[in-house]
């Protein structure tokens, strides 16, 4: 009898320490994950105990992005906050529903409970809530626009969602004639005689040289843990590289490079690449001799005048020099050679 005492009083010592317990979903305490699909209700359920009760309990729900932040209130002072009436509703007596999900539900929900008398009286659980979307039906699949990819060359294909992205994000498999295609051509023998990777986070399917075989029908599907969508099926062909093409650009350059070499000759053979000279030189290269070359000092210096049409013929002008004269500076003397 002593021994079944001592356990009971034990376990009441043991609760009294715990005050209110908040218990989430399947009992746990703290925090729960949650995930349900967009468009879906879920119920987010929350039940609390006391040691001890001495007056009406009270209860709130909270809304954050950010774990362990303050928030705002779904459910407060009894009652559903003003606007969210649509969108939420009680369950008792602490639990609460959430109805058509969206993708901005995604979040911390926080069931705060208060018992009065408790020590401690407030007690609380969280939901780390994530909405999941599946792949959107429009999953796009981008191929050349012929349908054709050149053999001896680097081609690449995409697989991507054109509206919404998928939560949790998709995983990409490509398949090429119905059969889905491994991460490299050597992890199956099927594949063995290509030369492509792809990557399953991005879907980018490349072809770091394309052969003939790879020509074949190509699909991808996006997955995720709640859907899977593919894209439109393409008949991809191989074509090989056009020679004639390339030799045809090749003359056509070496055309263009001997026309531009006759149109060079051909101005400089009629003298319209003359002004390219600087023209200062080409002035003073080519000004005539004017047949004199004077010098003029002031007092301290001769003048010295050189006029060959008076002087080549032996004779001079005396005119001529007492005209110049006239016009000499004061204590200029003239020098005739």
């Amino acid at each position: 009898m002593g021994l079944l005492l001592r356990i009971i009083s034990t376990a009441l010592l043991i609760q009294a320490t715990f005050g209110v317990r908040v218990s989430l979903e399947n009992g746990q305490t703290g925090t729960a994950i949650k995930t349900e699909v967009r468009g879906q209700s879920v119920l987010l359920k929350c039940s609390a105990t006391a040691s001890v009760q001495s007056g009406e309990p009270s209860l709130e729900w909270l809304y954050s992005t950010v774990p362990n932040s303050a928030g705002t209130h779904i459910y407060y002072q009894n009652k559903i906050v003003d606007g969210l009436a649509d969108r939420f509703t009680l369950e008792n007596p602490y639990s609460i529903v959430i109805k058509d999900l969206v993708s901005a539900d995604t979040g911390f929900y926080t069931c705060r409970v208060v018992i009065p008398g408790d020590n401690p009286s407030v007690g609380s659980g969280m939901y780390n809530f994530t909405v999941y979307v599946p792949p959107h039906p429009q999953i796009s699949c981008g191929f050349p626009s012929d349908l054709k990819i050149t053999v001896g060359h680097q081609a690449s294909f995409h697989c991507r969602e054109q509206v919404a992205q998928a939560v949790p994000a998709p995983v990409y498999t490509w398949y090429k004639n119905g059969i889905p295609m491994p991460l490299a051509p050597g992890n199956d023998p099927r594949f063995s005689n290509s030369s492509f990777t792809y990557s399953s986070e991005t879907g980018i399917l490349t072809f770091s040289s394309v052969k003939a075989g790879d020509a074949g029908t190509y699909q991808c599907e996006a997955k995720n843990a709640v859907g899977s969508e593919k894209c439109n099926a393409a008949e991809i062909t191989t074509k090989e590289q056009d020679i004639g093409a390339i030799v045809g650009i090749v003359f056509a350059v070496i055309f263009a490079l001997l026309l531009i070499g006759v149109l060079v000759w051909w101005t400089w053979k009629k003298g319209y690449c003359d002004g390219w000279f600087d023209e200062k030189d080409h002035d003073e290269e080519d000004a005539p001799d004017d047949g004199a070359n004077d010098i003029m000092l002031d007092g301290a210096g001769p003048l010295v005048t050189k006029e060959p049409s008076e002087w080549s013929n032996g004779t001079s002008n005396k005119n001529s020099v007492r005209s110049s004269g006239r016009n000499m500076p004061d204590g200029a003397v003239r020098v005739m050679l």
